[in-house]
């Protein structure tokens, strides 16, 4: 089993979000990113009718969006949470040349949130993603194989049924 790479940067985050639950004034702002590192969803529902942005993307961190940071921490239950209040999934990070939400979840072999978001926004998603990139993600190097196969199985059925002609597998 090797060892995850992003361990330091998940304990360093941990560290400073405990810190700022129990002794940080929060902003609607950073209730939503806290929420979204966390899998609070009461905190989010409590930022959201804060009038929070659910769609800001933070310069200080990747220029990521709330769905970003929730996909990466692995917070399930704020990813549904936001896909359901219809968050925008055409945003891209500032990092890697540009990753979209869905992009995120397939490089963390997310078959779930892959799932998810092929469901919850197909006709979004098919005009707007980057396709051929998404596919070469579905073949990258690194991860696990069988998980690979998968979600390179349900893109190109997402594709087949959904893609512009020109992209289609």
């Amino acid at each position: 089993m090797s060892a995850n790479p992003k361990w330091w940067f998940q304990v360093a985050i941990s560290i400073a979000v405990v810190v700022c639950i129990f002794g940080c004034k929060k902003s609607a702002r950073d209730q939503v990113l806290i929420a979204a590192m966390t899998d609070n969803v009461q905190m989010l529902k409590q930022a959201d009718a804060g009038g929070a942005d659910l769609n800001a993307q933070y310069p200080e961190r990747f220029y990521w969006t709330p769905l970003m940071t929730a996909i990466y921490f692995d917070s399930t239950n704020v990813i549904r949470y936001l896909l359901n209040r219809g968050v925008d999934l055409t945003k891209r990070s500032r990092v890697a040349g540009g990753q979209t939400a869905l992009m995120m979840a397939i490089g963390s072999d997310d078959t779930n949130t892959v799932t998810l978001l092929l469901q919850k926004a197909p006709q979004v998603l098919s005009q707007t993603e980057d396709w051929p990139a998404v596919r070469s993600l579905t073949q990258a190097a690194g991860g696990d194989g069988a998980i690979r196969h998968y979600l390179r199985t349900l893109v190109d059925e997402f594709l087949k049924t959904n893609a512009p002609p020109s992209q289609k597998p």
